[in-house]
């Protein structure tokens, strides 16, 4: 496994839909301007026949739109945030950040953006512990090899780890 945290912020990259609804694929340190929070999500969440979890839109009042959610967990959390009076915009599957591996790029898509009051974002992703790979080998160091990647590009962001149903 690549040691992410010793990698430079110039070995990652950000993939986004852009205004244009053109997907865009640029250095981590030259698109943190951008608000992600307005653009289109970087995938679609879909439902099938038989799935585990649940799909389903929620209306945001802080947004007066619809949020797609892939589970009652994540769903639970952007009613959580919708409430939250620090929060002025969410929006869900904001971006892809990408990072070299040893068998190539990896990737991953966190769940929500929320922009806060202050100016500052929060990425969110959502999952139970129980439902984390215990070896650190796929979830866990997309959680916490995201964070700090997050952080070190734009002081204003902040990404944590939501593990709880609320």
């Amino acid at each position: 496994m690549v040691d992410v945290g010793r990698l430079g912020q110039a070995a990652f990259e950000v993939g986004y839909v852009d205004d244009d609804c053109v997907r865009r694929r640029e250095p981590l340190s030259v698109c943190w301007t951008l608000r992600f929070e307005r653009l289109s999500p970087v995938r679609t969440i879909k439902s099938y026949r038989g799935q585990m979890s649940v799909t389903r839109d929620y209306w945001v009042a802080t947004t007066a739109g619809q949020l797609s959610c892939e589970s009652h967990l994540e769903r639970h959390h952007a009613m959580m945030m919708d409430f939250d009076p620090q929060v002025t915009d969410l929006a869900g599957q904001p971006f892809r950040l990408f990072w070299p591996g040893r068998r190539g790029p990896r990737g991953h898509v966190p769940d929500f953006i929320a922009r806060l009051n202050d100016g500052g974002g929060l990425v969110v992703d959502v999952r139970p512990d129980d439902r984390i790979e215990p070896d650190g080998t796929k979830d866990v160091g997309r959680f916490f090899r995201t964070a700090p990647r997050v952080q070190s590009a734009r002081r204003d962001v902040r990404a944590r780890r939501e593990e709880e149903d609320p």
